[in-house]
This record gives structure tokens, C-alpha cells and sequence, in this order.
């Protein structure tokens, strides 16, 4: 009994020094399925509208990702090229394939990981983002 005590208040010592932030960090890990995608007409009504959609994006331990889809193209047709690249936790952003460096003019997008929901955000004229959850 002794030492389930100390064993007990080590166990509560790292749960509390675990920060919200790491806490994301670690969930973020796996496979997300893409479930609303958002456009914004140009008058800032836009809103999250759910999709109907097989898009999945795998996070991986090692920082790197893989896409089901096309990536590079945002509004195109469903495809099954499957994309690979890598992305930055603390930074909050996925790194641009070298193969879209045709069609896209910038090198990352911003991501922003919540528990259980990857948001991409795309640099569009108006707002566009893809909103995809943990499976």
C-alpha cells in the first residue's frame, strides 16, 4: 500500500505538468476524414458547410503526412493521387508538395490542430479552409 501512494502522486505530478497545448500535440497523431469545407462568398458570411467525401490526411509521429487526394488543388475533383509531405506542430503548418509548385504561388498552409479536428486553411481571394476529424 506504501507504494502505491508515491506511485499515485508521480502519476498526478505528469498529468498536471502536461499542458493543453502538449496534450494536442499528442492526440493529433492519425488519420483525419475531411467533413466540412468552408468558402466565403467575399462579404464574410461564409460558414463551415458539411461534405460528403472519402479526403483523408494522415498525421505522423515522425512530422510527416499522406493525402488520399490531390492536394494541391482545393475545389478540384475527387482524385486518388495520394500526397505525401511534411508539417510543423509548434508552427502549425503543412509544407506544400514541390509537385503543386505550379498551381500554388506559396510553400505552406496554415493548419490549426484542436483535440479530435484538423482545420486547413488555403490562401484563397476569399476565405476557403477544410475542416477534416479524427477517425
Amino acid at each position: 500500500m506504501r507504494n502505491i501512494i508515491p506511485i499515485l502522486i508521480l502519476f498526478s505530478c505528469i498529468l498536471l505538468s502536461c499542458n493543453e497545448e502538449e496534450l494536442v500535440n499528442a492526440e493529433a497523431i492519425g488519420t483525419y476524414i475531411l467533413t466540412e469545407r468552408y468558402s466565403d462568398p467575399g462579404d464574410g458570411s461564409g460558414t463551415f458547410q458539411p461534405v460528403e467525401s472519402d479526403r483523408r490526411i494522415t498525421l505522423k509521429e515522425d512530422n510527416t503526412y499522406s493525402t488520399n487526394y490531390d492536394f494541391c488543388n482545393f475545389f478540384g475533383t475527387e482524385t486518388k493521387v495520394s500526397m505525401n509531405g511534411k508539417f510543423n506542430r509548434e508552427e502549425q503548418i503543412l509544407v506544400v508538395p514541390d509537385v503543386c509548385s505550379e498551381d500554388f504561388y506559396f510553400d505552406t498552409l496554415q493548419i490549426e490542430l484542436k483535440p479530435q479536428e484538423l482545420i486547413i486553411y488555403y490562401l484563397c481571394i476569399e476565405g476557403c479552409a477544410e475542416k477534416f476529424r479524427l477517425e
